[in-house]
């Protein structure tokens, strides 16, 4: 990591939540930013956060408190022991610049306002809808934004992941 920081103006980290931990000493370098992905909804994420932190800050209404009690009934069963742990974890990790979610605003915008205004204000990005992500290179069907983005970067700026086949 240290080489990749030395050859490059910045370098940003996108890791899975799971992978804190192994990020070491990552974000004491100058040019390193990290940045927390997240593969859940931002309902669960959100319900999951609340279960979790006992004095979290937040106004709900009445609607909204019968979804999460609803939500916390069907999740126990879901998620393994420590879960909670892990999830007050990650709540107090403050290294990160931002945090990326696969969700969109049009179907839970208040879930992604809620969670942005719990986590100290830092950006959190919605991604999705990512179906339009599958196609292939001779497709005609448009290309999310993101894609578009990362592929006008410069030449191994850029580490993509790999599909087995």
């Amino acid at each position: 990591m240290l080489e990749l920081s030395m050859n490059t103006k910045k370098l940003v980290i996108i890791y899975d939540s799971i992978m804190k931990d192994y990020l070491g000493d990552v974000h004491t370098l100058p040019n390193v930013e990290t940045c927390i992905f997240h593969s859940g909804s931002a309902i669960s994420k959100y319900s999951l956060l609340r279960q979790s932190i006992d004095d979290l800050n937040v106004t709900v209404d009445d609607d909204h408190e019968k979804l999460l009690k609803q939500m916390h009934e069907a999740m126990d069963s879901c998620f393994p022991p420590g879960m909670e742990l892990f999830e007050k974890d990650l709540y107090e990790w403050d290294l990160n610049s931002g945090e990326f979610m696969i969700s969109s605003r049009e179907v839970e915008g208040k879930y992604l306002d809620l969670l942005a205004n719990v986590k100290n204000k830092k950006p959190l990005w919605a991604l999705g809808p990512l179906h339009m992500l599958l196609h292939d290179s001779t497709s005609k069907a448009p290309s999310h934004d993101c894609v578009e983005f990362l592929n006008n970067q410069d030449v191994n700026s850029v580490i993509k992941g790999s599909k087995k086949e």
